[in-house]
């Protein structure tokens, strides 16, 4: 996972990689929010995942296939 400054223009070679303790709280958050293991741990890992807006979709009725569909 990557995580963007202010300062970055958002050109993936130049973000740097988050640290192991946010992925980790990332993929908890996802799976507490009802995602299955490998599927939390592969929005978790991306960097262009919402991930209030993952957590929201599910907390308002979407199914996980149709969150991930729409997220991907």
């Amino acid at each position: 996972m990557k995580v963007l400054t202010d300062r970055d223009s958002g050109d993936e070679s130049l973000a740097l990689y988050a640290p192991l303790d946010v992925l980790a709280w990332r993929y908890e958050q996802l799976q507490h929010a009802g995602y299955p293991v490998l599927v939390a741990l592969e929005l978790a890992e991306n960097p262009g995942v919402d991930l209030h807006r993952a957590c929201e979709m599910l907390g308002r009725g979407a199914s996980v296939e149709d969150a991930v569909r729409i997220l991907r």
